[in-house]
């Protein structure tokens, strides 16, 4: 039996993109139909109000999942199993790198100018300074991981320089 298959990546890409166009229109839609139909009111009950504040994000948090879930399946199909995986290494890596650097920040900034909008630039400027010097301390130790990983298992190099790359971003 000999079996002939043809998958270049354009056909892969243009269905990606066709099923993002796909999720847009019906998210156009979607929100579309909750102005029309759901919308808010002043004198809705607590009931439906809590009810739509939790529905809503429920499913947007559910169509995310499946764009993800759409998105590994074409990079699987893509890179395939080893590249897979030094893609995988890279984004764990990154990760870390992130939490070393953010270290909570996000939600502070959030919190604190929540509280008090006037100390805003105050709160923005130091933690983008806060976040520099988490990124200077974090940098060698991402660096020394780097290294020590290479030399137990080796890491091909264009992982090292997505890692690299995203790390000096």
């Amino acid at each position: 039996m000999v079996r002939f298959k043809y998958s270049p990546n354009a056909v892969k890409y243009g269905l990606y993109v066709s099923f993002l166009a796909l999720v847009v229109w019906l998210l156009m839609l979607g929100a579309w139909a909750w102005t029309r139909y759901v919308g808010a009111s002043q004198d809705e009950e607590a009931v439906r109000r809590v009810t739509k504040n939790t529905a809503a994000p429920i499913v947007l948090s559910l169509i995310n999942k499946l764009i993800d879930m759409v998105f590994a399946m074409l990079m699987l199909r893509v890179l395939g199993s080893t590249d897979a995986g030094e893609y995988y290494f890279a984004v764990v890596v990154i990760g870390w790198f992130d939490i070393l650097t953010n270290f909570g920040l996000n939600t502070l900034v959030t919190r604190e100018v929540a509280k008090d909008r006037a100390q805003a630039n105050r709160y923005l400027a130091n933690t983008t300074i806060l976040r520099f010097g988490l990124c200077a301390l974090s940098a060698p130790i991402l660096g020394l991981f780097v290294l020590l990983s290479r030399l137990t298992s080796p890491i091909h190099p264009a992982t090292v320089l997505a890692i690299a790359s995203s790390g000096s971003a």
